[in-house]
């Protein structure tokens, strides 16, 4: 495969991850209620996570999900954005699996294995990206 397909798909997987994240996090902050009512439920069937550090913390979660969906969209920070993505997802799947949530570890999974292959394929250079890219 040609340089340019491999820059199209790679910005095309950042772009459709990040949008994801931001949304999740949009609706999960618009409906603030409703997902810290959905946390203090998981907090009761919790055995391993269940401290208080993560119950006051909890909160942030929508928040830093769009600020990374943001970053990854815009290109900026991406391995940080990446990684950062990858331990928060890794994070939020111990906590499910604690929780016993099983029906949302999948969606988490595909997510984390998204940011994963971004990160191993080392394109944070968003401006050579876009050159390619744009290239006749």
């Amino acid at each position: 495969m040609d340089e340019r397909k491999i820059y199209v798909v790679y910005s095309l997987s950042r772009l459709f991850a990040g949008v994801i994240m931001m949304g999740h996090g949009m609706y999960n902050a618009f409906n603030f209620k409703e997902y810290v009512h959905r946390v203090e439920v998981y907090f009761t069937k919790l055995d391993f996570f269940n401290n208080s550090f993560l119950y006051h913390t909890s909160p942030f979660v929508p928040f830093e999900e769009f600020t990374l969906g943001l970053f990854l969209v815009m290109g900026f920070k991406l391995k940080m954005a990446l990684r950062l993505s990858v331990v928060l997802y890794t994070f939020l799947i111990l906590f499910l699996l604690d929780a016993g949530a099983y029906n949302l570890i999948p969606f988490h999974i595909v997510l984390m294995g998204v940011f994963l292959i971004l990160d191993y394929s080392h394109k944070y250079n968003y401006k050579e990206c876009l050159l390619t890219l744009l290239k006749v």
